[in-house]
This record gives C-alpha cells, sequence and structure tokens, in this order.
C-alpha cells in the first residue's frame, strides 16, 4: 500500500501545502468540492481522491494526489 508523505516522514513541498491552506477558506483542515474547485487539476479528480468518500478532501486524500 503506498504511503502518504506523513507517513514516510517526508514533507509535502511548500507549494502544495501553500495550495490547500488557500484553498481551505473555511479553515477547517479539509477541502469540499466547493473550495476544491480553485485547483482545477485536484478538481477534475475530486472524485478519485476522495478515498473514503465523504464528500471532502483530507490533507493526507489532497498529499497523495498532489503525488500523482
Amino acid at each position: 500500500k503506498p504511503r502518504t508523505p506523513a507517513q514516510s516522514g517526508q514533507r509535502m513541498p511548500t507549494g502544495v501545502r501553500t495550495a490547500f491552506d488557500r484553498a481551505d477558506t473555511n479553515k477547517d483542515a479539509q477541502l469540499s468540492s466547493k473550495e476544491v474547485q480553485k485547483l482545477p487539476a485536484m478538481s477534475a479528480r475530486f472524485q478519485h481522491l476522495d478515498t473514503n468518500h465523504d464528500g471532502m478532501l483530507s490533507r493526507q486524500e489532497f498529499d497523495a494526489g498532489a503525488r500523482l
């Protein structure tokens, strides 16, 4: 099973962290489908990246998508 950067001790690049933080307008540490629309590459893959199917992207799901 692939490991996330956090699980492997790696940190995501600053640009990825910044993109998540900017898109997270309500600062709840997850991205709704509306928030992720600001990031077209992620928005196009939202359903695929939302691995727990809760309608939100956690930072972990977002980071995994950024690595693809």
